[in-house]
């Protein structure tokens, strides 16, 4: 008997153990595997060639890492002090290494990642890099106008410094901006930062003191951070908010002395009046003026417009266009990078690109001399001249040719096969016609299509 109850207690205690722990009777727990290890050479691999690497400005790591579906936490840690090298958490499990630019020497040090999962293992790795000794701002620019065209600095640098002008504005699509600053004590070299990114870049305003890292280069004699610099600090400066009075921005806008730019992006909806280069379907834009409701005798230019169906703008169309307004050669502007954001039909048509020859020759002896056609017109006609010979520097030549009776000449045309254009040739060209100074031309750029030798 005593042997029986010991067996049915032994029983009992088995089965309250088995559902005390929601697992069957006679089931053996598994051990949570370690894959640290494994997590650790994943991590390895976005950083497999930066051992031994010099860190000049700061940089980013992953905080955490995925392998299958199990998360890791990734912990940062550095062989030198805070002062020098520090490490700071951020938004989306980014870790920043805040390196300190000024540096007195050159300095060794490791970065070890130490993975952990979620039930406490670990496994670490180390990188060997070295913090160079720290260059003065202005010894960085004066380095950079010391490049020749095509030539980028070795290093990756850091500079900080006063935006001076917003050369393209912020692009939705892309995710970044294009700005011009200046570094006190070099206000004379100014850096372009080339589509530029990063956390407020879409916010910059003229006077913001901003810190961008990345490469500089001489891009064709603009010394400039190449594409992909990056924004990591911004100060307001001496930013100044845009007006919020349609009245304060023209006034504004037309108080602006040739060459200045209002120091502050500008949104404002007026109704077309005149389309002064028709849609060019090469680079995607169009120039109009606008007259805003109120202000007739304040147009303002909107050059090279892009966005939205803008091929289709005709004169009476009502367009919100956003973008910097500047003053060149007294001409108010949106300049060049402004953006249509909204287009209401004013009841007109954008005239597309035409090929009907008669209706073409009689648009454009309608032309007064300054005025151009609002499309794009194409003509084939045959060479009664040569005006100006090919030059192989531009790869260009100016012809006249013969259409059905009337003259046009083709100025600076480009295409392939310009270079053996002869007198008799039959030729096809497209491009915009306009009357200059009472003469009748395709204007530079036009192209020729084909040419059947006469």
């Amino acid at each position: 008997m005593k042997t029986k109850l010991i067996s049915v207690l032994l029983f009992l205690c088995l089965v309250l153990t088995a559902c005390g722990n929601n697992t069957p009777a006679g089931t053996t727990v598994p051990d949570t595997p370690d894959n640290t290890a494994a997590a650790v050479e994943y991590l390895k691999s976005f950083y497999m060639n930066e051992a031994g690497t010099a860190t000049a400005v700061d940089f980013t790591r992953f905080g955490i890492v995925r392998l299958d579906k199990e998360v890791f936490t990734v912990t940062w840690t550095s062989s030198l002090s805070e002062d020098l090298i520090k490490i700071i958490p951020g938004d989306n499990s980014i870790v920043t290494i805040d390196i300190n630019e000024e540096c007195q020497e050159e300095t060794p040090y490791t970065l070890t990642a130490t993975v952990t999962d979620e039930a406490g293992h670990t496994a670490s790795y180390t990188w060997n890099h070295i913090l160079p000794k720290g260059q003065n701002m202005v010894q960085i620019v004066e380095q950079a106008y010391a490049l020749k065209s095509g030539e980028s600095m070795e290093n990756e640098v850091s500079l900080t410094g006063k935006i001076i002008s917003i050369d393209s504005i912020w692009n939705v699509d892309f995710q970044n901006i294009t700005v011009t600053m200046e570094i006190a004590g070099a206000e004379d070299k100014p850096i372009q930062c080339y589509r530029l990114k990063g956390e407020g870049a879409q916010d910059l305003a003229i006077g913001n003191i901003i810190t961008v890292s990345g490469k500089i280069k001489n891009y064709s004699g603009t010394i400039e951070f190449d594409s992909g610099c990056l924004l990591t600090a911004v100060e307001t400066g001496t930013a100044v908010a845009a007006p919020t009075e349609i009245s304060q921005i023209l006034q504004a806008a037309y108080a602006l002395e040739k060459g200045a730019q209002l120091p502050y992006q500008v949104t404002l909806t007026g109704t077309v009046t005149e389309i002064t280069t028709p849609y060019n379907p090469e680079y995607y834009n169009i120039s109009v003026r606008m007259v805003v409701e109120g202000f007739a005798d304040m147009p303002m230019l909107c050059y090279r417009l892009k966005g939205g169906d803008a091929a289709d703008i005709a004169v009476g169309d009502t367009i919100t266009v956003t973008g910097m307004i500047t003053n060149y050669n007294g001409t108010i502007e949106f300049n060049y990078g402004c953006q249509m954001l909204s287009r209401v039909s004013g009841g007109g048509n954008a005239l597309p690109p035409s090929d009907d020859a008669q209706q073409i020759l009689s648009d454009m002896t309608k032309l007064l001399p300054g005025q151009k056609l609002q499309y794009r017109a194409t003509l084939t006609g045959k060479v009664v001249s040569i005006d100006y010979d090919y030059s192989p520097d531009y790869n260009n030549i100016t012809v006249t040719m013969e259409v059905n009776g009337t003259s046009i000449q083709c100025y600076r045309l480009t295409g392939e096969g310009i270079a053996d254009i002869a007198v008799g040739d039959t030729i096809t060209v497209s491009g915009i016609i306009e009357n200059y100074g009472g003469k009748l031309e395709f204007g530079a750029k036009s192209v020729m299509d084909s040419r059947i030798a006469g």
